[in-house]
């Protein structure tokens, strides 16, 4: 039984993620166990791309593990509450301002009630785009 040969757009990827990592193409050749890219099985093309790209190749036993439970909540933690204080502070925004913010935009009752890091994340991203939006700005300067 043969196996199948390299296909067209392995071929590309392969070349583009070499060009990506500096590699020529008598490097490429180099690292390839036939000495040719085109020589190559679907496999053998496969594994390479793997190692080129960095990603562990998965085993079967993991392939058939179960990813975890969708919907399980994780606890906002404090290096993201912290975070959420330093862009408040950017912003110039006191404790009861950004007690107010998280109530009129993310319907919690203050810093102190957010529990779930799905909403420190979004509150995150809220002030980080006020803080762009902010720089964005001109500054007025009176003449």
């Amino acid at each position: 039984m043969t196996d199948k040969s390299i296909s067209s757009p392995q071929m590309r990827k392969l070349f583009a993620v070499a060009r990506e990592r500096g590699l020529t193409h008598d490097d490429l050749r180099a690292i390839t166990p036939t000495g040719s890219v085109a020589m190559l099985t679907y496999h053998q093309a496969a594994d390479l791309l793997t190692r080129l790209c960095g990603r562990r190749k998965r085993t079967p036993e993991q392939r058939r593990r179960r990813s975890p439970r969708t919907g399980a909540i994780r606890v906002a933690t404090d290096p993201q509450k912290s975070y959420i204080r330093i862009l408040a502070e950017q912003l110039g925004l006191s404790d009861s301002q950004l007690d107010s913010y998280i109530r009129s935009h993310h319907h919690r009752d203050g810093l102190a009630d957010v529990f779930q890091s799905k909403d420190a994340s979004d509150i995150i991203e809220g002030l980080k785009a006020q803080v762009d939006r902010q720089r964005e700005l001109p500054s007025v300067c009176p003449v």
